[in-house]
């Protein structure tokens, strides 16, 4: 029993070693402002609620976890190990000159608005091989998906996040009409 709960015990600290560590590791591989740009685009648990209810919600999987002894002191070492190498696996998306250029604002500046990150992460799949037929109906996905996690809040907006994929010089003037229009016509269909 003394031997069970020490493994609790340990499951949850190793719950905080882990975060903080995930955080020092991203900081010190240069992906932290990366990461923190790609969320405004693509939420994750909790966004959308209050600081307390987010907390809580961790805290409650924390404990969950930390019953499983042992085990979960296992899935937080490899959740520790995994982060070593996650800002090797990042910088490996941007081998080219081409992903390099869309991919360096994404790292260096965390003041760029949700569309413009939007739009250098577009640019950025399309330089790794994305194509970028159907850029208008994601860039509404984008927009509903947020607009769902946030629960009816508009926090992103599909027609201002083309006018910066078009700002950047990519497309010619005929795609980003295209692209327009797809996203228009989805976000009629949809509504």
């Amino acid at each position: 029993m003394e031997l069970y709960l020490l493994g609790v015990a340990a499951c949850f600290v190793m719950f905080y070693v882990k975060r903080i560590s995930e955080t020092a590791i991203q900081r010190i591989g240069g992906v932290y402002t990366y990461y923190q740009n790609l969320r405004k685009v693509s939420p994750y648990l909790g966004d959308g609620h209050s600081f307390f209810v987010r907390h809580l919600k961790i805290m409650l999987l924390n404990i969950l976890v930390s019953l499983t002894s042992w085990l979960g002191v296992l899935f937080f070492l490899y959740g520790i190990l995994s982060a070593l190498f996650d800002p090797i696996s990042v910088k490996r998306e941007f081998l080219t000159e081409e992903s390099k250029k869309w991919a360096m604002p994404l790292l260096n500046n965390p003041h760029l608005s949700a569309e413009e990150a939007c739009a250098y992460k577009c640019m950025l799949d399309i330089a790794n091989g994305y194509k970028p037929d159907d850029l208008g109906e994601d860039v509404y996905a984008c927009e509903k998906e947020l607009t769902d996690v946030h629960f009816g809040k508009r926090v992103f907006d599909g027609s201002i996040a083309l006018n910066e994929i078009q700002r950047l010089g990519f497309f010619s003037k005929e795609e980003m009409t295209s692209f327009r229009n797809q996203y228009n016509d989805v976000k009629r269909y949809q509504n």
